[in-house]
């Protein structure tokens, strides 16, 4: 009787753990359209002599790279590429970096980040 009923707390813990999960991927990707990268005009990463990295496991497709990309390269002088299977971010910056100011922009965004020590 016990171990029937935790049986059937652990499935539906799973199923809702599966489903938050489809939620939160659906909620990015299906949006029905692509979002534009708004691309950087120097893209010559020896301008850039700050390097940060962050890692954000709210990535899940293409769209999502550029959201993330066009958050922080709207701060100036900052040049940001994604890899998605590796959920991380590298901001190249001729700036001191503010990864601060970057990862409240990102989580105001819907992609809280942290930083990779």
């Amino acid at each position: 009787m016990v171990a029937t009923i935790i049986i059937n707390v652990l499935i539906v813990l799973g199923v809702i753990y599966g489903v938050r999960r489809t939620v939160k991927k659906k909620g990015c990707c299906d949006t029905g359209t692509s979002v534009k990268l708004n691309k950087v005009k120097d893209k010559d990463p020896s301008h850039y002599p700050y390097k940060t990295e962050m890692i954000c496991d709210d990535m899940f497709c293409d769209n999502c790279k550029k959201k993330v990309i066009n958050t922080l390269n709207s701060f100036d002088g900052n040049l940001t590429e994604v890899d998605l299977s590796s959920k991380k971010i590298t901001v190249l910056s001729k700036n001191k970096p503010d990864p601060v100011s970057w990862q409240h922009a990102l989580k105001e965004a819907g992609y809280p980040a942290r930083l990779v020590h």
